[in-house]
């Protein structure tokens, strides 16, 4: 009898789980779009980032004017 009643009770839990993704709404195809620029966008500046750590002279003012651009696009994606 108890075996009966924890089948029950997974049963239960798996249907409330399900029920839970069912009220979430897929994300629309621009919003995948921004979330996977913002990604890209967030991966270029930690490579840029270790890149400047090293980095001297003009090809350190290079990188800094690069870091800068992506940050402002960053920005740009995170308020839309």
């Amino acid at each position: 009898m108890a075996r009966g009643w924890e089948s029950k009770s997974v049963e239960s839990q798996q249907e409330e789980r399900e029920a839970a993704k069912a009220e979430v709404p897929a994300p629309s195809v621009a919003e995948q779009e921004r979330m996977r620029e913002l990604g890209g966008l967030q991966l270029s500046r930690q490579r840029i980032l270790s890149q400047l750590a090293c980095a001297r002279g003009n090809h350190q003012s290079m990188l800094r004017a690069a870091l800068a651009e992506l940050e402002a696009k960053i920005a740009v994606l995170m308020s839309s």
